[in-house]
Formats: C-alpha cells, sequence, structure tokens
C-alpha cells in the first residue's frame, strides 16, 4: 500500500508543485526498480509518469485512498497486544510502553490529516508526566528521534475533544482523586 501511495504522489502532476515546488515534467518518466533481499536491482521499468499517474487514479477511483488504507492497515497492526505486563504484575505495563503507537500512520479524511504534532505546552506535558519515556530515542529509518518528536495527537475534526465521546472511566480507588482531575464525572470507582 506504501507503494502505491508513493507512486500516486509522485506521479500525480497537481501534487507534485507542492511535494517538490515546481511542476513535473510533461515527458517525465520514472525507473521503477525492483531489488532482492540485499539491494541488488534485478529489474528496472521505465515507465511514463502520466501513465502511472492514470493507472494510479484507475485503481483509486470509488475505492479507499492508499493513505487511509495505510494508515487503518497500521492501527490494525498495532492495537492487538496484551494491556498488562503478566511476567512483572504491572497493571497496564505493556500499554504504557506501546500506548504511543497506537496510530502508527498518516491517516486523512477527506485529505485532512486525522493527527498533529504537538504544541508546545502538550510536549512539556508529556516531559512532565514521564520524561524517560518521552525523550528516550528511538532508531527510525537509521535516524535517532525521541518518542516525543514521533508522537502525534489524534484530532480528527476541528475543535474534537476525546472525552466528549467517553462515558464512563473505570479506576481503582488509589487514583480515583488523579483520574477526577484529569475527567472530572466520568470517573467511576471499580470495588
Amino acid at each position: 500500500m506504501q507503494r502505491l501511495q508513493e507512486l500516486k504522489e509522485t506521479s500525480d502532476p497537481t501534487m507534485a508543485i507542492a511535494r517538490w515546488g515546481y511542476p513535473l515534467a510533461p515527458n517525465a518518466t520514472f525507473n521503477l526498480q525492483n531489488t532482492d533481499p540485499q539491494g541488488n536491482v534485478v529489474a528496472t521499468y521505465a515507465v511514463p509518469a502520466a501513465n502511472i499517474d492514470a493507472v494510479m487514479k484507475h485503481i483509486g477511483y470509488r475505492n479507499i485512498p492508499f493513505d487511509h488504507s495505510i494508515g487503518m492497515l497500521s492501527v490494525f497492526l498495532n492495537i492487538f497486544y496484551p494491556t498488562d505486563n503478566s511476567h512483572s504484575g504491572d497493571l497496564l505495563g505493556y500499554y504504557r510502553q506501546r500506548e504511543w503507537r497506537l496510530i502508527g500512520g498518516e491517516m486523512k479524511f477527506n485529505e485532512r490529516p486525522m493527527a498533529r504534532a504537538l504544541t508546545q505546552l502538550e510536549a512539556d506535558r508529556l516531559v512532565s508526566i514521564d520524561r524517560n519515556f518521552w525523550t528516550r530515542e528511538l532508531v527510525i529509518d537509521g535516524n535517532n528521534r525521541t518518542r516525543l518528536a514521533l508522537a502525534q495527537i489524534y484530532d480528527p475534526t476541528d475543535n474534537w475533544k476525546f472525552f466528549d465521546l467517553v462515558l464512563n472511566v473505570f479506576v481503582p480507588q488509589s487514583i480515583e482523586d488523579e483520574a477526577r482531575a484529569i475527567v472530572g464525572g466520568k470517573v467511576v470507582v471499580m470495588e
């Protein structure tokens, strides 16, 4: 799916200006290559960009956009995991390790991204909650990036508020006060 999205973006003349700052040449040709697991080129195809653009528009007609499918597949790949760490007994231990990955792709709805970068205030708040977690560096595509730099906020529509959709938040008695400070009257204490 990612390859289809890349072909769509690079072959579409209207996207070329936004991507590169200048139009795609009318006679542009793409050299597509297949590589083996060691990175050796095993086949090369010279294809006019206009042909690729036409095929991408044909495939995309009345179908779910590639970027949306990529985002949804990433969500599904990252959503199914245990929440509690059964080895240490740490409640929500696995969830806390992985919660930042729940939306692992760039999803768009009506060409509007459904996630956004954190504001400085949001970034500062995350660091104040767990500095070690959010400032830890990860290697992504050969580059070191902090979890904080990779984090995004799910923001599907203007003025969207997560807790407007929440009916109840179930918490143990030991954290009732902290939970109420965050979600107010939606807290239900588990017995």
